[in-house]
């Protein structure tokens, strides 16, 4: 078991989450806030584009190294009880090492 936990901080030590420096000149991150119409709940798209492209949020990639995005839905009161206006996370997809870059936009 010691073996297993010293393997995984190794992991997560030399893992490394890519940051908003290494993006490409042509990329940016957008954040698109709107509603849900079949829900009528709020969500925010959080994604990866291409400058003076036509951008919509959706699993496109930005280019071909760096594409992904996040979507954040309301907690729906009923379910959870009041936790004023808070979000989560409905799902996420990204290219390996650029999904941290978001979550830390979202947060």
């Amino acid at each position: 078991m010691k073996h297993i936990r010293q393997y995984i901080r190794q992991i997560l030590l030399t893992e490394a989450a890519n940051t908003a420096d290494l993006l490409p000149d042509d990329v940016f991150i957008v954040i698109d806030g709107r509603r849900w119409a079949k829900q009528q709940a709020d969500e925010i798209a959080i994604f990866y584009a291409v400058k003076d492209d036509t951008w919509k949020s959706g699993f496109k990639p930005a280019n071909s190294l760096v594409s992904g995005e996040i979507e954040l839905v309301q907690i729906y009161p009923r379910q959870y009880g009041d936790c004023g206006g808070a979000l989560k996370v409905g799902w996420s997809e990204a290219h390996p090492g650029w999904g941290p870059l978001l979550y830390d936009v979202a947060i």
